[in-house]
């Protein structure tokens, strides 16, 4: 029976949203009623009104039965708990009210104005209930926290891993561990909110673990469903957090993976761990994707044209969205093998959305690259083993927004790298290309910022890298 009922109450975040629907819509039907044109609407009121209510008896009862499963902030509930059932009992009396002709005894002129009126306190119990209903699901700041003046966003508490300036100095909890779960955990598992019975703010809680056992087991991450869960597809029912909410980084689920191995220590810091020397590479790696320049341009643009797009892809060109929300577009034409005068034309179509064209292993009909100055928004080139060389390269007459530039196995020397063509430049690949390896060290020394790489590392033989079987003699 009490399985029934547990899953009688998991159908209440479905049938909650009925009777706000509905009892909106009487109000709606009751509002243009008062209108001489839609009076007839007045017939649809109260029917609307009494499925409303009947709505909203059911939602109080399963969500009531589902509060006893647990899991949330015991105050916060019996808000919501009185808020629902007081918003009931208002649309019980308001409906009798308004089928009880003796209850409003007021002249025809003024009874529908203050019948309208009576809906007020329905609707100030319904805002309440809405806001403590979505504070257990989504947290207690859910509503307010982007009505902070002066900034638009909550700051990431894994920011605080990038303003660490000794990582062998911090504490290995409070400085990293913490910040990360409280990134990407406490949106379910704190003070306002415990699914599945865990807390994970504070060191006894994470150490008691929840209603399913311990989450943490000592020098075994491996066993440790903290760190397990994380490891699971993306698309796993079991995988933590839950895909729709923001993921760890590689380099902060190895974080984890380490402090529970180590012991999962709450006072310890970095240097003292028996890993210190892989604690820190960590840190500077979640540190350095904080602090890494974004290359996207925050200013969206329009889309692209639907025809030059179909055109482009049909023509064998990978066309892919940087970003799932995002408009800027990469084109990638190395199945292309030869890019022709009318693939350059549909291309310029697009010369607003492009901000990555990859042009590797073509041969470009057109020498005169002049046609790259229309690509405003252009942040990676790369003409990588292509036919390009000097004088096509010098057609180019300046890409501002030049970031990226790939000339690895082409013609193209030094004498084409003109940085006042590319001020934003910050990486330049030159192996197996014209360019002298003197060259690149005065450009190097000419822009600090660039980064040059020429190629050509030599990888030292290990005894490991080949296996030889042998015969048992």
């Amino acid at each position: 029976m009490d399985q029934f009922l547990h899953f009688f109450g998991r159908f209440h975040p479905l049938l909650v949203h009925f009777p706000v629907g509905v009892i909106v819509l009487a109000f709606v039907f009751d509002a243009l009623s008062l209108v001489r044109k839609y009076r007839k609407l007045s017939i649809a009121v109260q029917p609307s009104l009494a499925f409303g209510t009947f709505a909203a008896v059911v939602s109080v009862i399963t969500g009531i039965i589902l509060s006893e499963e647990g899991g949330y902030t015991k105050p916060l509930v019996l808000y919501h708990q009185y808020a629902g059932v007081a918003t009931t009992v208002c649309l019980v009396a308001l409906l009798f009210a308004r089928r009880n002709q003796r209850v409003l005894q007021y002249e025809r002129k003024t009874k529908r104005p203050v019948r309208f009126f009576l809906f007020i306190p329905v609707f100030g119990l319904l805002v309440l209930t809405g806001h403590w209903g979505g504070s257990l699901t989504h947290g207690e700041e859910f509503l307010t926290e982007y009505l902070t003046l002066g900034s638009t966003n909550k700051a990431d508490p894994v920011t605080r891993i990038g303003q660490i300036s000794n990582p062998s100095e911090a504490v290995i909890y409070s400085d990293v561990i913490q910040p990360i779960l409280e990134s990407k955990c406490y949106s379910c598992h704190s003070a306002s909110k415990q699914k599945g019975d865990l807390r994970l703010d504070q060191p006894e809680f994470i150490a008691a673990g929840g209603k399913d056992g311990k989450v943490v087991v000592y020098h075994a991450a491996d066993s440790s469903s903290l760190y397990s869960r994380m490891m699971l597809p993306l698309e796993d029912q079991d995988h933590m957090p839950p895909n729709e909410k923001p993921q760890p980084s590689t380099a902060e689920i190895d974080l984890i993976r380490l402090w529970i191995n180590e012991g999962a220590p709450f006072d310890k810091t970095v240097s003292t761990l028996k890993a210190s020397a892989q604690a820190v590479e960590f840190i500077k790696l979640v540190a350095e994707g904080i602090n890494k320049e974004s290359w996207i341009r925050e200013k969206e643009v329009a889309p692209a044209d639907e025809s030059a797009l179909a055109s482009l892809k049909q023509a064998g060109v990978i066309v892919l969205p940087v970003g799932q929300n995002s408009n800027y577009l990469h084109l990638n034409l190395s199945n292309v093998k030869t890019v022709t005068a009318k693939t350059v034309s549909l291309m310029q179509k697009l010369d607003e959305q492009v901000v990555a064209l990859r042009f590797s292993y073509c041969t470009l009909e057109e020498k005169n690259l002049s046609f790259l100055n229309r690509f405003d928004n252009l942040t990676w080139l790369y003409l990588d083993h292509t036919n390009v060389n000097d004088e096509s390269f010098q057609t180019i007459n300046t890409l501002e927004s030049l970031k990226y530039l790939n000339i690895v196995f082409t013609d193209i020397s030094e004498k084409s790298i003109d940085l006042k063509k590319f001020p934003s430049l910050r990486q330049l690949f030159t192996f197996e290309s014209k360019v002298n390896p003197a060259a690149a060290m005065e450009l190097r020394k000419a822009w600090p910022e660039l980064s040059i790489d020429t190629g050509g590392v030599a990888l030292p033989r290990l005894e490991s890298d080949t296996i030889i079987y042998r015969k048992k003699s």
